[in-house]
């Protein structure tokens, strides 16, 4: 079971419950989202390269910003190459038929047969196991989940903290709702959190050994993953 800012590392699997959601941060550019009843496993978490497998279920890798790392979405039977940004939704309801929808951007994706391009507002779906084939068309209109994805896009987006912070800490946006930037001098910017009497810092979570970063705190609270 995971809380809220949960560390997760290569090798994690993620798995979501009927009428669930979750998000989940890859880096500062590379947001990934699941639907109800959907598991993937991040195979691949670095500076330089990510990769997740969707085993099951719908989710959404969204790249927001252009960054060093190359992503890769597998499925059972096909791999997809995001090549920049936009909104890539992956769909496996059955392992040998998934579905590749590209919202916005587009994507090389790749069989072991071969390699196409699939540009924005395009549906690919891919049958088979042994020698899959493929077939493209027009995408559906967006639908719920769509939209959702959307929405929490904008809301990292745009996120006035991005203009006192470097975009490189992810989870930056949440400030927003939960605190105040203000001038401090010899400091300049300082973000300061909307707290109640008897609020303390590093009372609502837990510590947590990582192998990267060492113990590390992992705050209950929605603000606690920046700071």
């Amino acid at each position: 079971a995971v809380t809220v800012n949960t560390p997760l590392l290569y090798g994690d699997t993620i798995s979501t419950g009927p009428n669930s959601r979750a998000e989940v941060q890859l880096d500062f550019a590379n947001i990934l989202r699941l639907d109800s009843n959907t598991s993937v496993k991040i195979a691949a978490l670095d500076n330089n390269r990510i990769q997740v497998q969707v085993a099951q279920g719908l989710a959404n890798v969204d790249v927001i910003y252009q960054d060093n790392a190359k992503s890769e979405i597998d499925t059972p039977n096909v791999a997809v190459h995001p090549l920049g940004n936009g909104s890539y939704r992956i769909q496996v309801d059955s392992p040998n038929q998934p579905m590749v929808t590209i919202r916005q951007g587009e994507a090389d994706v790749s069989t072991p047969q071969g390699s196409t391009r699939v540009e924005s507002g395009q549906l690919i779906t891919i049958q088979g196991a042994n020698n899959p084939q493929y077939r493209t068309a027009d995408a559906a209109p967006p639908d719920a989940w769509d939209q959702w994805n959307s929405q929490r896009d904008r809301l990292i987006a745009d996120a006035s903290s991005w203009h006192h912070t470097d975009r490189y800490y992810t989870g930056a946006q949440d400030l927003d709702a939960y605190g105040r930037w203000m001038y401090v001098p010899n400091y300049g910017q300082v973000w300061s959190p909307y707290a109640y009497a008897g609020w303390a810092p590093y009372r609502y979570g837990r510590w947590s050994w990582e192998p990267y970063y060492g113990w590390t705190w992992v705050s209950y609270e929605p603000l606690g993953l920046a700071p």
